[in-house]
């Protein structure tokens, strides 16, 4: 991912790597794994918010969505792809 920095009309990375200075040049197979937060499960403590003003605490769990049912939802396109998974598999549903 590339931030769009205006003063220099360049773009630049948005995440570094420690060992790695030019990351983004790098085939995927030398990345670490990373994991896409998805907003399917989000637990949240009421003094996160209140307190410290955010939606994430400390620490982050993950929660590994197999990737079938991780469903991007941007557009119809996704909403229909999302509504097929769910009839395709068990689970709550609301009439």
């Amino acid at each position: 991912m590339w931030v769009y920095d205006p003063e220099t009309a360049t773009m630049q990375p948005l995440l570094s790597h420690p060992t790695l200075p030019e990351f983004y040049n790098e085939p995927r197979q030398k990345l670490p794994p990373v994991h896409w937060h998805i907003g399917n499960l989000d637990v949240i403590r009421p003094h996160v918010i209140l307190d410290k003003k955010s939606m994430s605490g400390y620490p982050i769990l993950p929660y590994v969505l197999p990737f079938e049912y991780a469903i991007d939802i941007d557009d119809l396109a996704g909403f229909r792809k999302a509504e097929e998974t769910m009839n395709q598999v068990e689970c709550v549903r609301f009439e």
